[in-house]
């Protein structure tokens, strides 16, 4: 990385302005380097918790200084890199990318990813959700090995995707959330409109646990 500065001549945030949030990128950076540098480019973050809005835009390219490219998401969820003439490999669009099944090409990765999101981004109730992300992986030799990458990465693997965002319920950890999901609640919806008494009938969840996460949904 270090040479990457010194090739794009990236000073540290206190002696320029202004400055984006694209990966420390700056415009004056941008304007120092014009003959190698055609704008920045958009790289998502490859993995199943990406937002089906953000994962869209992976590769897009702006022409313009780094300060007035659009946001997409968090930076979690993405970040703007310079996007150059050269041709080298490590700024090519085409080379490895880190994601939660490890290093993969954006082209194989995120056809899978956009078709998972469109699932658990839709309308259809719960069961169908299920049904329709099992079918997913069966649609492709490719989709097919990178869902088993994926249940080896997470354990009960789709269920557990389902289950993991109750956690944003406060005092609900993964544990919990399991029991939870499995005791019939399948959505954070439906656990803010359950009544303490229901909630109870979990086993592990208390009457205090129960209290915390109505008191604050509702």
């Amino acid at each position: 990385m270090r040479w990457l500065k010194k090739l794009f001549k990236i000073t540290p945030k206190h002696e320029s302005e202004p400055t984006s949030d694209a990966f420390g990128l700056n415009d004056d950076s941008f304007r120092a380097n014009q003959d190698i540098i055609k704008g920045v480019q958009f790289t998502a973050t490859l993995q199943i918790r990406t937002p089906l809005s953000v994962l869209k835009h992976h590769g897009e390219i702006y022409v313009g200084p780094p300060s007035e490219a659009p946001k997409y998401g968090s930076q979690r969820d993405g970040i703007w890199v310079f996007a150059t003439d050269l041709e080298d490999e490590e700024l090519s669009y085409e080379s490895n990318h880190a994601s939660d099944i490890g290093p993969v090409k954006p082209a194989y990765y995120l056809p899978f990813l956009i078709e998972f999101r469109s699932i658990v981004e839709s309308s259809f109730d719960h069961d169908e959700q299920i049904q329709k992300l099992y079918q997913l992986s069966e649609r492709s030799k490719d989709f097919k090995t990178i869902w088993q990458k994926l249940t080896s990465r997470y354990d009960d693997f789709p269920h557990s995707y389902c289950y993991a965002q109750f956690t944003a319920l406060p005092g609900v950890g993964l544990k919990t959330a399991q029991a939870l999901y499995e005791n019939g609640f399948k959505s954070v919806e439906q656990i803010k409109a359950s009544s303490i008494s229901e909630l109870c009938k979990v086993p592990g969840l208390g009457k205090k646990s129960a209290e915390k996460i109505t008191g604050v949904c509702k």
